[in-house]
């Protein structure tokens, strides 16, 4: 990394606190290593996050004396982040300075970018994505602790009324969803229950569809497949296989022929 990547960076993040919404970020990409930083129009401060070991490879993944360079810097983990992440100052000019010093040396010293390295810088402006489903997460929790039949028939319902974010296809030129995996030969689909959740599966995001619980259970059921997961890769998620899709499917078509809600 270079100071000319660091001046492009520190324009952008003056960008992401006068323009936008309320969930504005810059990512900053050097091969495997990344850092996001985020914030909203009209704030004083951004959040900066950066690549965590479980999203990196085992070549790029961070020595212990590497990680001490971002530690020493003041980042801390979180469970809702995929990353170690720090908050700072951004309002004046010797503020933004000092963010631009630090991440650039822990591109250099943490995460071994040279100044020749390619670097890529991507701009988001907006709103953050409102979707929460916070009944359904309770339901998962509900049923990893008691494990009984009433908790996970309570899971079912929740699944029925929830509204999910579904990945897209990696061609990214349809709407058609993303195969996770197969499993005895047929697709794995996956959904997300909010953006946190998808952003511990893939920390710079991924495009998806908000769709209802009726449209997701109906394609998954159309297409025969062999699970549908809830959450990869996050704090609380399942994996529902085909004759659990196949029997909430038919619940909400019953339900909808009535005139009822889940």
């Amino acid at each position: 990394m270079n100071d000319a990547h660091i001046t492009r960076l520190l324009d952008h993040i003056d960008t992401l606190t006068r323009a936008g919404g309320d969930y504005n970020r810059v990512t900053m990409i050097a091969g495997e290593y990344h850092a996001i930083v985020s914030s909203a129009r009209g704030r004083d401060s951004v959040t900066v996050e950066l690549v965590g070991n479980r999203d990196l490879s085992r070549a790029a993944r961070l020595t212990e004396g590497r990680a001490a360079v971002i530690d020493g810097h003041g980042f801390r983990r979180a469970t809702r982040r995929p990353g170690p992440s720090k908050t700072y100052k951004v309002a004046t000019e010797d503020e933004r300075a000092a963010l631009g010093r630090e991440l650039a040396d822990i591109f250099a010293r943490a995460f071994g970018v040279d100044a020749g390295d390619a670097v890529e810088l991507a701009v988001s402006l907006g709103d953050a994505e409102r979707t929460r489903n916070a009944e359904l997460i309770r339901a998962m929790r509900r049923v990893a602790q008691r494990r009984d039949n009433d908790s996970r028939m309570q899971l079912y319902r929740e699944l029925a009324r929830a509204t999910y974010l579904l990945p897209l296809a990696e061609s990214r030129d349809s709407d058609e969803p993303l195969v996770f995996e197969t499993l005895r030969d047929r697709p794995v689909f996956g959904v997300f229950t909010d953006w946190p959740a998808l952003r511990l599966w893939r920390p710079r995001g991924w495009p998806y569809l908000i769709k209802s619980a009726d449209e997701v259970f109906a394609l998954a059921d159309a297409q025969r497949v062999g699970s549908l997961l809830i959450n990869p890769r996050g704090n609380v998620g399942g994996e529902l296989y085909m004759h659990e899709v196949e029997m909430i499917h038919r619940a909400l078509l019953k339900l909808r022929a009535r005139g009822s809600e889940p």
